[in-house]
């Protein structure tokens, strides 16, 4: 038996802000959204449960007004759940089978990360839908339920198999 170890970063301990900025300032969505996705695999969600603590102490702040990391993260996650075919192109499966047990954050997270490493990837869930807490706690004009199942169509679409 095979056992295969997934470091997974904190969601934003080392993006590059400014590389996403100066795509989205190019008017480059692909290529912010991209960037973004290499870091958090569920900006749509992210961007909308965000308590966006870091505009308090935004350097920007001095000059005119903080960066909103969330509504870039928001406003990118919605353009990757309508653009996911053409910014996500299929992997072919290259490593063993994984199981994940639970279809919450960390689940569809390492998801997302083991399908794009080529893993064949089938995630168990006991809940009725995929999502988790995200799904089942955070009230619905926070994050709508539809934003989660977007989330989780994007997941089958490359290959990610729910039960």
């Amino acid at each position: 038996m095979r056992t295969l170890y997934l470091y997974v970063l904190d969601t934003l301990a080392d993006w590059e802000p400014g590389h996403v900025m100066a795509e989205l300032r190019s008017g480059d969505l692909e290529a912010a959204a991209s960037i973004l996705l290499e870091n958090n695999p569920l900006p749509a969600i992210t961007g909308r449960v965000c308590p966006h603590y870091c505009e308090q102490n935004c350097n920007r702040a001095l000059a005119d007004e903080a960066v909103s990391v969330r509504a870039v993260e928001r406003h990118l996650g919605d353009y990757v759940l309508e653009h996911a075919a053409k910014i996500l192109p299929p992997v072919p499966a290259s490593g063993p089978g994984v199981a994940i047990i639970g279809a919450g954050p960390a689940g569809l997270s390492c998801a997302f990360y083991l399908s794009r490493a080529g893993h064949p990837v089938t995630v168990f869930e006991k809940m009725p839908e995929a999502g988790g807490m995200v799904r089942y706690t955070i009230p619905a004009y926070r994050l709508s339920n539809e934003t989660v199942r977007r989330q989780v169509a994007v997941l089958e679409e490359l290959g990610v198999e729910f039960r």
